[in-house]
């Protein structure tokens, strides 16, 4: 997505986030992340988070505390990034979208906003206002899976009918009316080609926490894999099972893991039944969010 802008002034940035900014997941942390590196390039931003966490059912509780996120406020107010909480709408998070919208105009009616930024649910109707500002629309896209999500049938998640037509809505139409994409994996980018139909050319793979010279730095491939470090929520949807399930070949061969050094946020021990079948000592680190 290339933006015809004044190179004598910032780009103006309104980036909305589904949930609060305390909330414990990778995407409050991005969120965070992408609005304070944006600001240390010198563009003037301005983060839209909904006050909620969550999927929750009607009707749906107020955040209060640390899940608003103050000290992350603070942190980003100190770069110079304006912090706008949207107020969530009390039956459903579907109307969320509606809240998000308005927010971004009585923000266009302050300032001139150039690009406006969604990820998921919350940016329903930023096409829209995008276009009757005159401004680009992107997504950032780090949802764990659209194939379930947007998907029939897909084994192991038992949507409901109404949910996945509600997700069809709310997330597959702005991800198809935006002009770029930025996934967090190719295996992103690949579901948002395949399952939900955009243009290949839309779509740039950003890996998460990973500097672009890091591709640079020269390394050889080992003759064998002796050990496994994940870093990461120690959640069944983060597929940790599924990367320890695809060893399973290497468990009879000379050289197969036997160690494997687990660390992140999480209760759950997704990986305790395919490391038991694979023989593999696996050690938690737990870590501070």
């Amino acid at each position: 997505m290339s933006i015809d802008a004044d190179a004598s002034r910032p780009l103006s940035i309104a980036i909305s986030y589904p949930f609060a900014l305390g909330t414990r997941s990778g995407g409050s942390a991005s969120a965070f992340e992408t609005a304070r590196e944006l600001a240390r390039l010198g563009q003037r931003v301005a983060l839209l988070p909904v006050s909620a966490v969550g999927w929750t059912s009607f009707p749906r509780p107020r955040v209060t505390g640390e899940l608003l996120g103050d000290e992350r406020r603070r942190a980003l107010e100190a770069e110079g990034v304006e912090v706008v909480p949207v107020t969530p709408s009390r039956v459903s998070q579907w109307l969320d979208s509606g809240r998000v919208a308005r927010e971004v105009r009585r923000l266009a009616r302050r300032r001139r906003l150039d690009v406006l930024l969604g990820f998921h649910h919350e940016a329903a109707g930023l096409p829209v206002e995008a276009e009757r500002l005159g401004a680009r629309f992107a997504m950032i896209t780090i949802w764990q899976s659209y194939r379930a999500a947007l998907g029939d049938g897909f084994e192991g998640v038992g949507m409901k009918r109404a949910a996945r037509w509600l997700n069809r809505r709310a997330v597959a139409r702005p991800l198809r009316r935006a002009e770029a994409l930025f996934a967090t994996s190719r295996f992103t980018r690949r579901e948002l080609v395949e399952v939900v139909g955009v243009d290949a050319g839309r779509v740039e793979v950003c890996y998460q926490g990973v500097d672009p010279v890091f591709a640079t730095v020269p390394r050889s491939e080992p003759a064998e894999i002796r050990r496994l470090l994940f870093f990461g929520r120690l959640t069944p949807g983060k597929g940790l099972g599924d990367a320890l399930r695809a060893l399973a070949p290497l468990a009879g061969r000379a050289g197969a893991p036997r160690c494997a050094r687990l660390r992140g946020e999480g209760g759950g021990r997704p990986d305790a039944e395919p490391a038991a079948e694979l023989g593999i000592r696996a050690h938690h680190e737990r870590l501070p969010f």
